[in-house]
């Protein structure tokens, strides 16, 4: 023990799970749609109960780490390195010990711990989860057990395997006083860490830190506007105190028509009935300025009909249009982001989004866009890195890519013939991001016809794929 320091040497393992490592491959269950078996190394996410699918995989040694995610909890979401130091006033004896804290930060051992602890001795006044001669623990920087989960395995399982905990936890200063630390709090589903994956690596280990920090660090950037897009400032406003120019003065009707053929899918009529209304007189606009919105709102329209009817480069220039007149308007710049998306095009709806987020932070769901739009744009990368060669365009293929610059440019990207891109599932399956589950099951159909291992031209590995993104985009959870 290193009085000096606080902390204690970790224990040798010992018992139930030395015996597993030594003796034999410890069998646990992890979802693995790839079907391969774990190695010391890789990375895979591990559900063992808590209403999630399985599969199986071997694992002969304990994890480096492991990435924690999907709790409500927020400081206890994250990457949790393997340490053989831990404080010496949590008084349970650790088998294995992983914690959580800044990379930048010096290690203080106040951080959330994740271990593998003995059962108490006797005279304990609770059983362990399980009952069994080892339990899982979840470790706040209270020292306060939050979360428990059965031992006797060296891969915890993830959501409803877990349960909350409720125990006077005493930590050696407590006992010193006489006072005791009580668990609170109602027992909500959602602080259960409901992604739990194993990390066999120490480098991944540190990289996955790095990243996760860089990643708190750019949310943290965002929330007070900095590093965001210009988008001019607001002018005149409201009596409330919100800008003239974000939302629309609308004093006009909308089109029944055309909402009425947008919401039986057909697109592109309704497309036509705005742009009819475009080139009419508004009678209802009480002013100038309502001329002004209703003319930015039909764009903004006819936009989405265009988008939901796979008419990118169109939308592109309708958008353009609306912007133009009312540089801050909302609902414009959001039809913008899932328009690129839509497209192919994660890294320019980034930028779209980043430009709402500049204009309104409290924008519905802004955050989720947000996070696809910088997932599509990994694996976009990812794809590109795999590539042997950049595609040679010929035909309508250029000609699309030449009109989605032109596009991007006119609504003020800087972009110069940028290919699309097929990594994401929506794009793979050609649906759009707010698509019904009808036109997912069409397109699921369609899809497995012509890459059906068993017609000629098919492929077994993009039959596979196909399956695979239906199977992500019709599950609510999963997508």
């Amino acid at each position: 023990m290193m009085k000096s320091h606080g902390m204690c040497k970790l224990k040798v393992l010992k018992g139930m799970v030395q015996a597993s490592i030594s003796s034999f491959i410890l069998c646990t269950v992890l979802p693995l749609s790839s079907g391969q078996l774990l190695t010391p190394g890789t990375m895979a996410p591990y559900t063992g109960g808590g209403q999630r699918a399985r599969g199986f995989g071997y694992v002969r040694e304990p994890a480096e780490g492991f990435f924690i995610g999907g709790s409500s909890i927020k400081e206890m979401n994250g990457v949790y390195k393997r340490v053989s130091e831990v404080p010496s006033d949590i008084k349970h004896k650790f088998q294995l010990a992983y914690r959580k804290w800044p990379v930048d930060e010096h290690d203080d051992m106040r951080g959330w711990h994740l271990a593998l602890v003995d059962a108490p001795g006797e005279g304990a006044t609770y059983q362990t989860v399980g009952g069994k001669r080892s339990e899982w623990l979840f470790i706040d920087p209270e020292r306060r057990d939050r979360f428990g989960h059965a031992g006797e395995t060296i891969i915890p399982g993830s959501g409803t395997s877990w349960q909350h905990l409720h125990r006077a936890h005493v930590t050696q200063q407590a006992e010193a006083s006489g006072s005791e630390i009580m668990q609170a709090g109602a027992d909500d589903e959602d602080e259960l860490p409901w992604q739990v994956i194993f990390i066999g690596d120490a480098a991944m280990v540190e990289n996955l830190r790095h990243h996760h920090r860089y990643h708190e660090k750019t949310q943290q950037q965002a929330l007070i506007g900095s590093n965001l897009p210009f988008v001019p400032d607001c002018g005149e406003t409201n009596e409330d105190g919100s800008c003239k120019d974000d939302h629309p003065v609308q004093d006009f009707a909308l089109p029944e028509e055309a909402t009425r053929l947008f919401d039986e899918g057909e697109f592109e009529r309704a497309a036509e009935v705005y742009e009819t209304a475009l080139q009419g007189d508004c009678s209802d606009c009480q002013s100038d300025l309502s001329k002004e919105w209703r003319v930015a709102v039909f764009h903004r329209l006819k936009a989405r009909c265009l988008r939901r009817g796979k008419k990118y480069p169109e939308a592109l220039l309708e958008l353009a249009n609306a912007l133009r007149r009312f540089p801050r308007y909302k609902d414009g710049h959001f039809e913008l982001g899932l328009m690129l998306l839509d497209a192919g095009y994660p890294r320019v709806a980034v930028a779209a989004f980043e430009r709402l987020l500049h204009i309104d932070r409290k924008w519905p769901e802004l955050t989720d866009w947000l996070t696809r739009s910088h997932v599509s744009m990994k694996r976009d990368e990812e794809m590109k890195q795999l590539m042997q060669s950049v595609p040679q365009l010929e035909g309508s293929d250029l000609q699309f890519v030449r009109a989605m610059s032109a596009g991007m440019q006119q609504c003020g990207f800087v972009t110069q013939n940028e290919l699309p891109s097929t990594a994401d599932h929506y794009t793979f399956l050609g649906v759009n991001l707010d698509h019904s589950v009808d036109e997912l099951k069409k397109a699921y159909k369609r899809l497995s016809k012509v890459y059906h291992p068993d017609r000629q031209g098919g492929s077994n590995s993009a039959f596979q794929r196909v399956a695979l993104a239906y199977e992500t985009l019709i599950d609510e959870e999963r997508r």
